[in-house]
């Protein structure tokens, strides 16, 4: 009989080519407002001065350097970046963000077909084992798509996802969502397959968990979660079918020993994540413990986002939300962690009744194990809700269902339509406000008035505009709401620079101060970055502030900071004054702090060159040549770059000799 109603229910294709069409066309639709916005937070340091990326030929040599310029994760996230180099490839520069934008929202249209295809072997799965009401879709093949389809534009739709699509950057997580999404349809493809006794299940297995696990993990880390995803489906869906029906088969102290061999493997993994991540918490101004405390109550915050979608509680900042410093710092920090042990209990309890609200659950946490627990990430991200959404969505819809079969009131399922044209509409919303730099700013302020980086955004927005006196007033503001962060005060300074309007005594004296203090998060470092640049063009009256911030950090700080940088830093200062022997000193003590850093060694040879010292400048491009081919990051384009400038130079001076 079983058999007999499967056939039935594979038999709509139009229905599945529909429902697919419907989520692509509607991921399209909700998001060309923001097409042409701007790029945001990590896609500067990632993408906009990566050189790696900016391909003007394609070769494997030059592809690999692209995959692996990133230093995020262990494994670098090489598919993701080479996506990013072909997107420059094909576009031929960063200036307009579109194309990279376009590519991101075929991905995530992509993802709403797959979720709408997962959901629905979840649900036939469900259907064919008659569990938690779901039986009654065993008969109606429409109705096993409608609420597929239904479920799946949920997502698709849902406003929590902008910042996975029209934040350039995280096509790390929509691509990495992307090979799991695949991994685990092949796993339910595999699994039918062995209880139905056909060929190659397995095979479809290992394809999915190993073959796109790995890919996806390559595209960011987060895709090895893979693997407890495919156990909790396994224990949802396939229970009481081998191997899990052998447990059952156990004895009582073989279960214990298999219990306690696991909990030996779990606790020594995370003991080894807990080794790997430390070193990481030396840029932050928050503890582990601090951390996972935080991000208690931040699983709430996530959880009210899915839920009860309000547009004004959105936002790429959040660094407005509190940090809990202990159990009742700030006071809904216990009930928070009560409230996330009484939801996983619930889960648990229903999960023989209800396996998808059990599954749904467990799928949201699962989800965000690694993001956001006790490895040295910011605080809050609504793009590490991409795929955890899911679950809790899933969840809604057991509730829905439930409550339908038990007031006999199959109309309740009227609610999905109304919910996926309400969560559109406050998706093309947000899409709107993501349209341009400036409107983007602003709503980020109007919505996150206590947020830092808001009005530091908005800040370095109206200085692009010359709008210099405001630009200032908003960093003002920006550095009174987070005491410790550096970067607004740097970006003062290059606003002063810029407009010639002076900064107070306090001002000028609490740049350093929170330089020697602060540590060089990445922020600040980017800032830096920035201050380095202008050195050359509109700040050139900085380059002894600069060269005083550089020695009192390297002399006082009380933090661990990047040396090389720093010396580097003082290299540049010194060489913009003219003090070209202490530069070079400078730039020797960066070089041999960081043999890899191959900056302060091209800093030298600009100075033989300025000096018209060319045999030194062959001497400096020698070391370069040698350096690199030991590096991370070979920089072959610009060593030929200087070598060609170097042979110029002598053919110019060979001749004006002969003159």
């Amino acid at each position: 009989m079983l058999n007999m109603d499967n056939d039935r229910l594979k038999h709509s294709y139009l229905w599945h080519l529909a429902a697919a069409v419907t989520c692509l066309v509607l991921a399209v639709v909700i998001y060309l407002p923001g097409l042409s916005g701007p790029y945001v937070f990590d896609d500067t340091p990632n993408l906009l001065i990566n050189d790696y990326i900016k391909l003007n030929h394609l070769s494997p040599d030059s592809l690999y350097q692209a995959g692996y310029s990133l230093k995020a994760g262990p494994l670098q996230r090489p598919i993701s970046m080479i996506s990013f180099a072909l997107n420059y490839y094909f576009a031929g520069s960063f200036d307009d963000s579109t194309p990279y934008k376009i590519t991101n929202v075929a991905v995530h249209a992509a993802n709403g077909m797959l979720v709408y295809w997962f959901i629905y072997l979840i649900l036939l799965r469900l259907a064919l084992n008659r569990n938690g009401g779901w039986d009654r879709l065993r008969h109606s093949p429409r109705k096993l798509v409608a609420l597929s389809a239904g479920i799946a534009l949920l997502w698709t739709v849902h406003p929590i996802q902008l910042t996975s699509v029209l934040y350039v950057v995280q096509r790390m997580v929509s691509l990495s969502a992307l090979f799991t999404l695949m991994g685990l349809i092949c796993y339910l493809k595999g699994r039918q397959r062995m209880i139905d006794g056909r060929s190659h299940g397995v095979s479809l297995i290992l394809l999915g968990i190993l073959g796109c696990g790995t890919l996806g993990a390559l595209s960011k880390e987060n895709a090895v979660l893979i693997i407890p995803l495919a156990l909790i489906l396994e224990i949802a869906l396939f229970r009481n079918a081998a191997p899990l029906s052998y447990w059952q088969r156990l004895s009582a102290r073989q279960q214990h020993i298999s219990i306690a061999l696991l909990g030996l493997f779990s606790a020594a993994a995370l003991a080894w994540f807990i080794h790997y991540t430390i070193p990481g918490y030396s840029t932050r101004t928050f503890s582990m413990s601090e951390r996972m405390l935080t991000e208690t109550r931040v699983m709430w915050f996530y959880l009210s986002l899915i839920l009860l979608p309000q547009l004004d509680r959105y936002g790429l900042n959040h660094d407005d939300i509190a940090l809990s410093t202990s159990l009742l710092t700030p006071w809904t920090t216990l009930p928070a962690v009560l409230g996330i042990m009484a939801l996983l209990a619930i889960g648990f309890l229903a999960w023989k009744r209800h396996p998808l609200f059990g599954f749904g659950v467990l799928w949201f946490f699962i989800g965000h194990v690694l993001e956001s627990s006790f490895i040295a990430l910011e605080l809050v991200h609504e793009h590490r809700n991409y795929l955890p959404s899911l679950g809790i969505l899933l969840a809604m819809a057991d509730v829905l269902n439930a409550l339908a079969c038990k007031l006999k009131f199959s109309r309740l399922w009227a609610l999905v339509p109304v919910l996926v044209l309400t969560f559109a509409a406050v998706t093309a919303i947000r899409s709107t406000q993501w349209s341009d730099m400036y409107t983007f700013a602003r709503f980020e302020v109007l919505h996150h008035p206590e947020s830092a980086r808001a009005h530091g955004y908005m800040g370095w927005v109206m200085g692009q505009h010359r709008e210099y006196a405001a630009a200032l007033e908003q960093m003002r503001l920006a550095a009174q709401l987070n005491p410790d962060e550096s970067v607004y005060l740097i970006n003062m300074h290059i606003i002063s620079a810029q407009s010639g309007i002076p900064l107070t005594t306090h001002e000028r004296a609490e740049a350093v101060n929170r330089l020697v203090h602060g540590g060089l998060t990445g922020s600040t470092l980017l800032a830096l970055q920035t201050l380095d640049k202008c050195l050359s063009i509109h700040c050139q009256g900085m380059l002894p502030v600069v060269e005083s911030w550089t020695r009192t950090v390297l002399n006082e700080s009380t933090t661990n900071i990047d040396r090389s940088y720093y010396y580097y830093l003082l290299g540049r200062s010194l060489s913009g004054q003219g003090r070209y022997d202490e530069a070079i000193e400078a730039l020797r003590q960066a070089s041999d702090l960081d043999p890899h850093y191959l900056h302060p060694l091209f800093e030298i040879a600009q100075i033989d060159i300025v000096r018209h010292d060319l045999l030194k400048a062959e001497r400096t491009l020698a070391e370069l040549r040698k350096a690199n081919n030991n590096a991370p990051y070979r920089r072959d384009s610009d060593i030929e770059l200087l070598a060609r400038h170097i042979e110029e130079l002598k053919y110019l001076s060979k001749n004006n000799t002969n003159g």
